[in-house]
């Protein structure tokens, strides 16, 4: 499956491979620090990316393809992001290589301005699709019965989506037949805000997944929520669950007849509210990496119209706890008020959730409130719960948080936060929202922050490393640690030397002059006036050498 995305994603991570050795040729008279496992950390963190490009591709090359091409018809976003971790981590290697080699920093700026990596092309990915779907429409004369209910949905589903394509996202229309999903008991939890409905953890078609049932109080009603599921479907980002099916189900209760409608998405392993009360102290480099899946997440949210507008650690679940990985749930209603224009009502009642909570979206009185920039002032105060693993303001209560945030008071972030970590949440935080960022701006700066954490990472085991190399091998290697010494310290021993040879000239021109004054004198003159003597043209010998040392 997606077999042309897969070949651009190989292709891409060959030529970035291919380039990172070409460097590497071109310094290779000066490698000596790459044999110290001065790289392991930066080495570290390409295995990662490239073990998700590979997770990626054998997700596609699955022997059940069937019930793998679930996550594959819309999966594009997914080849894109690889691209993206790929670039980064290929400009940040050539800034280490420009840190090492400052000798060669013109050629590596013109080897690296020769790379680019681009995405797979639109029609090739239609391709994909086209594929995909023929290859469905084939194997229904060979599958079992439960396989062709699935088969049927998948076939309308990609359907669905080419006739959406460039068009609004409630357009998408979703198959009303689909596999049933397999219910747990008892539900997880009750809907919030009295939604009429409960969450249950169900198994649909061989993927852990959540089903959300909500009570349908009438026609209206349904529309909205039918068109807020169609909408969270035709989203595509791996930092967005993944919607799988949704559904209107009729049942009867004696007389009485009672309409339920059926979201089925993906399923976390837990919300990184508990994932981050569960975790040790991490570095500040690991809590970059979830914040940059958040904003990739909300960039691409809000570049399709859609706000949050609940944005909090309990609405964002890790789905990798290993190597992290998180997506982000539950958009409340803003999908529909968002698409055409930024303001939207904030319904006469509290907007978001206390702690997370915009100050221009506390009083009723605020008829409207920019959707997109609460969002922005959301993600600073769940930045900050990542940082310090803890709940900001938590032991205030609605009205007492409203002051606080009102009068400028903002969360304490860690004192081992970075400068510019520290700058970029305030500007989130920021009283007037007009000033925050958006988060296409967060997300450079959090990928410029990542990559000199990055780059500091190395130069700190680079550090290490020279030390260890110092005091372990150069017993048992004498020639080696004389070929790794070098010349400044060398030089900064020759002008040591040179010093000592000039105090010893003092020391013996002050015998001289003492001895001359015994002899031509009765009186012996004082160590002051001996020294006035000497002073100018020794001490002007002394200067130059200290000036060459520092």
């Amino acid at each position: 499956m997606n077999k042309r995305q897969c070949k651009n994603l190989i292709d891409n991570f060959q030529k970035g491979v291919d380039t990172i050795k070409k460097i590497q040729h071109v310094c290779q008279r000066d490698v000596s620090c790459l044999e110290e496992g001065s790289f392991q950390q930066v080495e570290k963190e390409l295995f990662q990316i490239v073990s998700k490009a590979m997770v990626l591709v054998e997700e596609c090359c699955n022997d059940d393809w069937c019930h793998a091409a679930v996550m594959q018809i819309n999966n594009k976003e997914s080849f894109r992001e690889s691209l993206v971790d790929l670039e980064y981590y290929f400009h940040s290697l050539c800034n280490i290589f420009r840190y090492c080699f400052p000798g060669y920093i013109g050629d590596i700026n013109e080897i690296e301005k020769c790379v680019t990596f681009y995405p797979t092309f639109m029609d090739e990915i239609t391709a994909d699709q086209k594929s995909l779907s023929d290859r469905l429409l084939k194997h229904l004369d060979l599958c079992t019965i439960e396989e062709c209910t699935l088969v049927h949905y998948l076939v309308g589903r990609i359907e669905g989506l080419q006739r959406a394509e460039g068009g609004e996202l409630d357009s998408i229309i979703f198959p009303t037949e689909y596999p049933q999903p397999e219910y747990g008991r008892p539900p997880i939890l009750p809907l919030a805000g009295g939604a009429g409905g409960c969450v249950y953890r169900t198994n649909w078609s061989k993927h852990d997944s959540v089903t959300k049932v909500i009570k349908v109080q009438d026609t209206k009603h349904e529309d909205v929520v039918r068109k807020e599921a169609c909408i969270l479907g035709g989203l595509d980002h791996p930092n967005i669950i993944r919607l799988f099916c949704c559904g209107l189900k009729t049942q009867k209760h004696f007389e009485e007849e009672s309409k339920t409608f059926e979201i089925v998405m993906e399923r976390g392993k837990m919300d990184l509210s508990c994932f981050l009360e569960k975790q040790s102290a991490s570095s500040e480099a690991n809590a970059i990496k979830i914040m940059l899946q958040i904003a990739s997440g909300m960039c691409y949210l809000h570049d399709m119209k859609v706000a949050h507008r609940d944005l909090k650690p309990s609405n964002v679940v890790v789905t990798n706890l290993e190597d992290v990985h998180v997506k982000l749930v539950d958009f409340g209603i803003s999908k529909l008020q968002v698409k055409n224009f930024e303001e939207v009502p904030t319904g006469g009642g509290m907007y978001g959730t206390c702690g997370y909570l915009a100050p221009e979206a506390f009083e009723k009185r605020h008829s409207k409130v920019d959707a997109f920039k609460t969002d922005v002032f959301s993600f600073g105060m769940t930045c900050c719960e990542i940082l310090s693993r803890r709940k900001a303001f938590e032991e205030f209560s609605y009205r007492e948080y409203v002051k606080i945030i009102n009068e400028g008071r903002r969360p304490e972030l860690p004192e081992t936060c970075s400068n510019g970590l520290k700058s970029l949440i305030h500007d989130c935080w920021c009283l007037d929202y007009s000033k925050r960022p958006t988060f296409l701006d967060i997300y450079k700066r959090l990928t410029d922050l990542k990559s000199e954490a990055m780059l500091k990472t190395f130069c700190d085991m680079k550090l290490h490393v020279k030390e260890s190399t110092f005091h372990n091998s150069s017993v048992r290697h004498p020639m080696h640690w004389w070929q790794r010494f070098e010349w400044s310290f060398v030089w900064q021993l020759f002008s040591i030397w040179q010093m000592f040879i000039i105090f010893n000239k003092w020391v013996s021109c002050f015998l001289c002059k003492v001895w001359e004054f015994n002899k031509f004198t009765t009186s012996l003159p004082s160590v002051q006036e001996i020294g006035t003597t000497l002073s100018n043209d020794v001490l002007h010998e002394v200067s130059i050498v200290l000036l060459r040392i520092f």
